[in-house]
């Protein structure tokens, strides 16, 4: 397995910052990553993206105590379509739709209005869908506290264009590339082959 740290340049691009292989996702291999950043000076970030993972949130919280954290949205927003009933694909759409809408907000205390407008009217449609928005709003819009300008990169980013989703359009024409999935295992060697040649 690779743990890998992504840093989001304010035009939107992103560069690996680095990696770590691991046999799991463990605070102790999260918390090493970290260090591994601090330790070649990256010493205060003020905002962390993860998928949600209690590793991820705990290691940051020794290392970079400081930083926010905020739940990638494109992961998030998976979990929360696996646990809608099987719409009729009109209604599905909608549901994508007013989701994705609520992180188009200008600030916090609008997205957590709109989020209470979205929770009102899929309530009786998918109550479990529903409380898990509730519950998980608050760490969603840990990027609408920082300002718009570094805000919409981010935003963009975070919601369906993340690190695999930007590579696999670069990776497509290669012989074999079939998905994001299997994009992803074509990055993870890559970044352990650039490894092994810089030692």
């Amino acid at each position: 397995m690779l743990l890998v740290a992504v840093g989001v340049r304010e035009g939107g691009g992103f560069d690996v910052l680095d990696w770590r292989g691991a046999f799991a996702e463990t605070t102790e291999d999260y918390e090493e990553l970290l260090t591994q950043l601090w330790r070649r000076g990256l010493e205060s970030v003020e905002l962390i993206v993860s998928d949600g993972l209690p590793a991820v949130v705990s290691a940051a919280q020794t290392v970079y105590p400081a930083a926010r954290h905020q739940l990638c949205l494109a992961h998030w927003f998976r979990h929360l379509e696996a646990l809608t009933p099987r719409f009729p694909w009109f209604q599905r759409r909608k549901f994508r739709r007013e989701f994705w809408w609520i992180w188009d907000a200008e600030n916090e205390v609008q997205a957590r209005q709109w989020a209470r407008r979205f929770c009102a009217r899929w309530r009786c449609a998918a109550p479990e869908m529903v409380q898990k928005v509730s519950g998980g709003t608050a760490s969603g819009v840990g990027l609408l506290r920082f300002p718009s300008t570094v805000v919409t990169p981010l935003a963009h980013h975070q919601s369906g264009r993340g690190l695999v989703q930007t590579l696999t359009p670069l990776l497509e024409p290669l012989p074999g590339c079939r998905n994001a999935e299997h994009s992803e295992q074509v990055l993870g060697c890559f970044l352990l082959a650039a490894e092994q040649m810089h030692r």
